[in-house]
Formats: C-alpha cells, structure tokens, sequence
C-alpha cells in the first residue's frame, strides 16, 4: 500500500496535481544549510515549479518519443500539457498568495480562498483524460469523424461539472486545507 501511495504521490506531484511543497522544501533547506536557506519562500515555490515544469516537458518528450508524431499531435499531448502546466501554475500561485503570504487576514477566508482557486484550476484537468479518450478512439478508426466541436463541448461541459463540484466543495468545507504543509 506505501509503493502505491508513492507512486501516487509522485505522479500528482509530477502532474502538479498534487500541493506544492515549497514549505518544507524550504524549512528544510534551512535545517540543512542548503542552497535555499535564508531564502524568500517564493524562490522555494519558484524552484519548485521550474522543477515540475521541466520533468513534465520531459514526459511529454518521452511520450512523443514513444508514441511517434502522429499520435503525440492527434492526442494534442502538447495542448494538455499546457493546460496542466497552466492549471499547475494557477495552484502554486493561490497556495503562496493565499497561504504563505504573510499578511494579518484570518485564516478561514485565506483557506477558503486558496480551496476555491485550487477548484478552480484542479477543474481544468478531469476532462483531459476523456478527450484523450475521445481521440484516440476516434483516430483508431478507419474513417475518423469526432468533430473538434463534439471534443471542446464535452471537455467544457466536464470542465463546468467539476467547477460546479469545485465551488460547492469551497463553499461548504470548514477545515484547512490538507496535505498543503501548514502547521496546525
């Protein structure tokens, strides 16, 4: 059960599902006399996602290079990526502004607002998976016919669902958030 957590854990981690962990990144640069000691959070955030960044450019070369050109454009792996890194970039931007931020506002609207903008990103990627889906059953086809249009409304309307869901989950949530490093 621990390998698969792992695996998980690096994936969304990879993905930039998961949380950003500039926090501990830099709380522990500091323990240990690293690079990053006595630095701003944000170079740890910074560093951070510069690091998520390229090893996700570096799987969707990898995934090219497996695929072949063909199915690498015909999935539009590199439109996803951008809208991962986009959606990625979106959280690790409302985690510093809304949580490491120093500033004198209370907590539970800062975590509401961090929770609602994290929503709003993480609703960007569930459709992903099922336009991929779409295209590449569609490109197994002998005569292709799923029309750009029938792919964006049903991305958009998986992107609406889940932002509904997103909204709802910020709205009605009470505790801070998880698994974001903050301390009690």
């Amino acid at each position: 059960m621990n390998s698969i957590k792992r695996i998980l854990f690096v994936l969304g981690y990879i993905t930039f599902v998961g949380p950003p962990r500039a926090l501990e990144m830099s709380q522990s640069e500091n323990r240990h006399a690293g690079e990053l000691a006595g630095k701003p959070i944000w170079i740890a955030l910074l560093a951070e996602a510069m690091l998520r960044g390229v090893t996700l450019v570096l799987l969707a070369v990898v995934a090219e290079t497996v695929l072949g050109n063909f199915w690498y454009n015909w999935l539009h792996i590199d439109l996803m990526i951008g809208v991962i890194i986009m959606a990625g970039s979106g959280h690790m931007i409302a985690y510093y502004l809304f949580l490491l931020y120093p500033n004198s506002r209370a907590q539970a609207p800062r975590h509401r607002a961090y929770r609602l903008v994290r929503n709003l990103c993480y609703a960007l990627l569930p459709g992903l998976p099922v336009a991929a889906g779409i295209l590449l059953f569609d490109g197994l086809k002998p005569a292709p016919e799923a029309s750009v249009q029938f792919i964006v409304s049903t991305y958009t309307a998986i992107y609406i669902f889940c932002l509904v869901l997103g909204l709802f989950e910020a709205l009605r949530a009470r505790r801070r958030p998880l698994g974001v490093g903050l301390a009690g």
